[in-house]
């Protein structure tokens, strides 16, 4: 087998793309030279570790401009944004001169990818993927706030299509300006364009149907910040629930205060990490805080993981068996969590009109429904063995066979 010079692309609108990346950089480096270039903003969490080169000339949108077009259910990017993402991907491409594109919601490789004819593989939830088959929840948009959850469901269910129509616009656009073909008015097919797509997921929990030989599952691509455990480690009073918090980086922060106010009210203990914001959480004794935490030793000590819903947070709890609440409110968040609740092993909370009531109410009914804790055992066990035995470098093989088979 080859050494092959693999380039990862990571989109550096959330932590969890450029996780993923290195996550499978790292992994992959061992056997063949790899490099992850992803934007600055979250750069310094990685360097010095891995078996992989990380650089930052990458460019990308700010988080926060992001999130506001998420939670305005406006389209992601424009076209003039994704002219900007191309030129940046062709310099990379023309300077490390790869054998292989690994891309993380980097939609501009549909085209730059294609123009300097190198193979592409995206990593992308298979929840977003044209075979599989999720249940659309409306999302934490401006339609959700103006007409409630139940009429806005109904009216997001008959708009759907066409908001996804919206979404494929500025992709389509420049795929016609470089001469390449319509992807069509399906979103998903604008996040799954690729040579070859890998799925960070279970089958058992989320799964796909008549998928082609280019879409594979790869299972969960964990990764969690080197920082040691903090001074106050484990000082929490013996025999108290503890609920691990954290809303990442695409979660709203504003909501941790009132999420461990109301774990202290039913007399258990928050251990939270903030992603990197700062805040002020009150005079809770039974909070404990810092930035950053390695997720799954503080999966592993709670009893709960309270979080934003996201598959890299509920996959980290998940595998150390421990059930979640989602406090969703974009679409990836609700996706995931439809899955989750369906396996038995969580609760969606919407974040714009969560409240303590309702926290609570999550809180206690995990707490004193024994399924969800048994459901996350199995469900995690099964996490553990597919990252176990995955065998990426073959499956690496296998994916570049299917894609000159393809051709």
């Amino acid at each position: 087998m080859a050494k092959r010079n693999l380039l990862f692309i990571a989109e550096s609108v959330t932590l969890a793309h450029v996780a993923r990346m290195f996550a499978m950089a790292s992994e992959l480096g061992s056997t063949h030279k790899t490099r992850l270039v992803c934007g600055k903003g979250y750069a310094h969490l990685f360097e010095g570790q891995g078996d992989c080169e990380l650089t930052t000339d990458l460019y990308c949108v700010e988080p926060s401009r992001f999130r506001a077009a998420l939670r305005a259910g406006k389209p992601l990017y424009d076209g003039a944004t994704l002219q900007k993402y191309v030129e940046s991907d062709n310099r990379l491409i023309e300077k490390y001169q790869p054998d292989v594109v690994v891309g993380d919601f980097r939609v501009s490789l549909s085209v730059s990818a294609r123009l300097n004819a190198v193979p592409y593989v995206s990593v992308i939830n298979a929840y977003w993927s044209p075979f599989a088959r999720p249940k659309y929840y409306l999302p934490d948009i401006p339609v959700a706030r103006m007409l409630g959850q139940r009429i806005g469901q109904v009216l997001f269910d008959l708009v759907r299509p066409v908001a996804f129509a919206g979404h494929t616009k500025p992709l389509n656009g420049l795929r016609k300006k470089y001469g390449l073909t319509d992807l069509g008015r399906d979103l998903r097919n604008v996040y799954c364009d690729a040579d070859a797509v890998l799925y960070p997921d279970l089958e058992s929990i989320i799964p796909t149907y008549d998928r082609p030989a280019t879409h594979s599952y790869v299972g969960p691509l964990s990764w969690e910040p080197d920082v040691p455990l903090p001074d106050w480690w484990a000082t929490w009073p013996a025999g108290k629930f503890v609920v691990y918090v954290t809303m990442g980086s695409s979660g709203d922060a504003s909501l941790l205060k009132s999420i461990v106010a109301t774990v202290a009210e039913a007399g258990g203990v928050s251990i939270v990490s903030t992603a990197g914001v700062s805040l002020d959480l009150g005079s809770e004794k039974s909070t404990y805080a810092v930035p950053y935490l390695p997720g799954s030793q503080a999966a592993q000590v709670a009893d709960l993981v309270i979080c934003n819903g996201g598959s890299p947070t509920t996959q980290q709890a998940l595998s150390c068996g421990k059930p979640v609440i989602g406090i969703a409110d974009n679409l990836d968040q609700f996706l995931n969590m439809y899955y989750l609740e369906q396996a038995g092993v969580g609760a969606l909370l919407r974040s714009y009109n969560v409240n303590s009531a309702k926290i609570k109410a999550a809180v206690e009914a995990i707490r004193n429904e024994p399924r969800f804790s048994k459901n996350a055992v199995r469900v995690g066990a099964d996490l553990v063995l597919a990252q176990r035995g995955r065998n990426l470098v073959a499956t690496l093989e296998h994916t570049l066979q299917a894609i000159n088979e393809s051709r």
